[in-house]
């Protein structure tokens, strides 16, 4: 039985009719997902072009204990912190990105994002979402967030509510392009880079990373689970975010500094340039039989890791189309709605 098959069958029993999967469903799709090639799904052409493909520098460090608690995996180069870029907003100019759709359901999807050397997925969330992301070639620069929640005591909830006002405030004195700056205190989880083969990155609804950016160092692929799939009607849209570095001398509410003593940042949610660009390609690899018809078609939820109310419609349609990506889309060709996207 192809990987990719397996890797279905594990999806549809973990995640069937489930909003949060449990532990030893997880850990199959985990480890199906651990084991797949480029190969496996028909990339084995590109993985040998990626080779020694040139690249910018990748740049990063460790926050905690890494998306997943997979700390220290064969793969990851922990660096000096502070210098990775996909936090913020992205270059003036990105190469486009491929997003290869396998397959899709009301309760998960399965595609592929293929970046080549030096393209960005900017920073997006996964609103209630279980994400499951494996490197299939080449090297990437991650860098991931948890948003700060308060402690379950009405102080603790009032002073971040304080906290966040005035962060609101200073970003709209610092210049910030929207006239009532939504803003929200978040922990770095993860910034590093990572090259094939490594571990599965694992993220979840509160932990773990749920907002993540990506940055090809090499050209890459990342083979992406989504459970369940981006979808605006229920609540689970895909929206981008940049960090407000010009915010980090603000006091922090008191209460939220001790536990895994990471770095915190303010993040704004922006709309990404119309140069961001996911377009549709052509899954080659083995087809996947469905044990059952999905309840609608991958056209009405994600597609490459970018969220609806981000993308603009200047040279990507408004929904993603069945061979599309999850993700929002500024610039998608072709594809409408990711997280749609990572």
């Amino acid at each position: 039985m192809p990987k990719v098959q397996k890797l279905h069958d594990a999806c549809r029993a973990a995640f069937l009719g489930s909003e949060l999967p449990d532990a030893q469903g997880l850990e199959r799709v985990r480890t199906i997902l651990d084991a797949i090639r480029p190969a496996d799904v028909g990339l084995e052409a590109m993985a040998a072009g990626a080779e020694g493909s040139p690249g910018r520098a990748g740049s990063g460090a460790k926050g905690g204990g890494g998306r997943g608690g997979k700390g220290g995996a064969r793969g990851q180069d922990s660096r000096r912190p502070g210098q990775g870029g996909t936090g913020g907003k992205q270059a003036r100019w990105s190469p486009p990105i491929t997003y290869l759709h396998v397959y899709e359901c009301d309760d998960f999807s399965i595609g592929i994002f293929c970046l080549p050397a030096s393209a960005c997925i900017p920073l997006h969330n996964h609103p209630g979402m279980t994400v499951l992301s494996k490197l299939l070639y080449g090297s990437m620069h991650i860098r991931s967030f948890d948003w700060v929640r308060p402690m379950d005591d009405a102080a603790s909830a009032a002073a971040l509510a304080t906290a966040t006002a005035a962060a609101a405030s200073a970003a709209a004195a610092a210049g910030s392009a929207a006239a009532s700056p939504d803003v929200r205190l978040a922990e770095l989880v993860e910034d590093q880079v990572l090259t094939a083969p490594c571990a599965t990155e694992v993220l979840h609804p509160t932990c773990g990373g749920n907002l993540h950016a990506f940055t090809a160092v090499t050209a890459c692929a990342v083979l992406d689970v989504l459970a369940p799939p981006y979808n605006a009607d229920a609540g689970r849209h895909c929206s981008y975010f940049h960090e407000l570095s010009s915010l980090s001398t603000l006091p922090l509410p008191p209460g939220i500094n001790g536990g895994r003593g990471n770095p915190f940042c303010w993040l704004e949610e922006f709309q990404p340039s119309d140069d961001f660009v996911v377009q549709r390609g052509q899954y080659r690899g083995p087809k996947v039989i469905e044990r059952r018809k999905p309840v609608h078609s991958p056209s009405s939820t994600a597609v490459a890791k970018a969220p609806r109310t981000s993308f603009r419609s200047s040279s990507i349609p408004a929904a993603p189309p069945p061979s599309a990506a999850p993700l929002p889309q500024p610039g998608v060709d072709s594809v409408s709605s990711i997280e749609a996207g990572r």
